[in-house]
């Protein structure tokens, strides 16, 4: 999984190769590391454990279907964390809670909206 991780940071992210060594996991797994890499979690002291399980319930809401999925929801995250630090953002402009709430909002957004399932009740 390390190595489809490695690419998050360019725009080469591969998704795909994401949810294959991820065990169809690749929103959580993404998540994840993106919120322990740029020291979101350790900024707002969450347990990593429930954090994990959070994350899952959230992709679990995403149906299997051929667009809006938990594959696309990760690759809209990429693309965010991507125009925040290669665009120059990060540091600077958006501080850890501000990321925080950032990356949780690309996270739940297709969820939410197109599917009408929010795990947020």
């Amino acid at each position: 999984m390390e190595r489809a991780l490695a690419s998050a940071n360019t725009w080469a992210f591969d998704a795909y190769a994401l949810e294959e060594a991820s065990n169809g996991r690749p929103l959580s797994a993404l998540s994840f590391w993106l919120l322990e890499r740029t020291d979101c979690l350790a900024y707002i002291g969450a347990d990593a454990t429930m954090v994990v399980a959070y994350l899952q319930k959230i992709e679990s809401g995403y149906k299997s279907n051929p667009y809006h999925n938990a594959r696309h929801a990760a690759d809209v995250l990429q693309s965010f964390h991507a125009i925040i630090h290669q665009g120059g953002l990060a540091p600077g402009y958006v501080d850890q809670l501000t990321m925080l709430g950032c990356y949780l909002a690309a996270v739940s957004a297709c969820v939410c909206v197109c599917v009408s399932v929010c795990v947020c009740t």
